[in-house]
């Protein structure tokens, strides 16, 4: 198993594109879920969202841009 590295969780998540996404260690779990629900409102207006997965076996979060 790899250790995955904590990185900043806004700038990360808004430099993803349509399809692409971020991991994260599960460390980051509350961080990362009150991050995208934040954006979630304020880039409404460009209808950004996201879909937030926890991967347990690896301790990972996988956040991928939908939209």
């Amino acid at each position: 198993m790899t250790e995955i590295a904590r990185k900043p969780v806004t700038s990360e998540l808004k430099s993803l594109g349509v399809g692409q996404i971020a991991v994260f260690p599960i460390e980051q779990l509350t961080s990362v879920k009150v991050t995208c629900h934040r954006l979630k409102k304020e880039l409404a207006r460009i209808c950004w969202d996201c879909r937030v997965k926890e991967n347990l076996n690896e301790y990972t979060v996988i956040v991928e841009r939908v939209h």
